[in-house]
């Protein structure tokens, strides 16, 4: 175990230390007990899953976080992550055709949400 690991497992461990019991459902208790009488390593087992889904999760909220920021950033932007190139005003005075291919990705998208509440 390196010294990361290490301090993580302490961390974990201070946290349970730490916490106040909750309420003790009796049948949820004696089926924990029954689980730990059979596996002489169900303490450490237990420790070290959770331990793992703790980190987990921790990597999955910076994710989350990172990927809202990144989403905050394209504010404005189409779907393909850039600025749209014309206004709506400059977009209303080009060509019909024009207009339609700087269109498109909306009306598609449009179509697609129809086809699926539809």
């Amino acid at each position: 175990m390196n010294t990361q690991e290490t301090q993580q497992l302490i961390r974990f461990l201070n946290g349970i230390v730490q916490t106040a019991p909750p309420t003790i459902d009796s049948q949820a208790q004696a089926l924990i007990d029954q689980a730990f009488a059979k596996q002489p390593h169900a303490a450490y087992l237990l420790t070290q899953r959770c331990l793992a889904l703790s980190i987990a999760v921790e990597a999955a909220q910076r994710r989350i976080t990172q990927l809202e920021g990144n989403a905050n950033g394209l504010a404005g932007a189409n779907q393909w992550g850039q600025q749209p190139a014309l206004s709506v005003g400059a977009a209303a005075s080009t060509s019909k055709a024009s207009a339609r291919s700087i269109c498109w990705p909306d009306a598609a998208a449009k179509l697609v949400v129809s086809r699926i509440d539809g």
